[in-house]
């Protein structure tokens, strides 16, 4: 198992917070903060199945996604579906 050092948590969260600053969709802003929210409300047993490494890297992905679609360069899919995957 991978194990993050403090310097490149704070930075992998610098980076999402400059990917967060570049969406300019209120939607996908929407969409981000029930994320956050879901996955920060979770229980105890749940979080552990989910670690941090995990839940930034799929939330990088999912900013990235976002950009694509904001281009044109990805066809985003509806909100409904998405959320039914968490």
């Amino acid at each position: 198992m991978y194990i993050m050092t403090s310097l490149q948590i704070e930075a992998e969260k610098s980076m999402l917070i400059r990917q967060l600053l570049n969406i300019d969709d209120m939607e996908s802003l929407k969409q981000i903060k029930r994320l956050l929210h879901r996955l920060s409300s979770k229980d105890k047993s749940s979080e552990d199945e989910l670690s941090k490494e995990k839940i930034l890297s799929e939330f990088n992905e999912a900013a990235k996604d976002m950009n694509l679609a904001r281009k044109g360069e990805l066809k985003g899919r509806p909100l409904e579906n998405i959320l039914n995957e968490l």
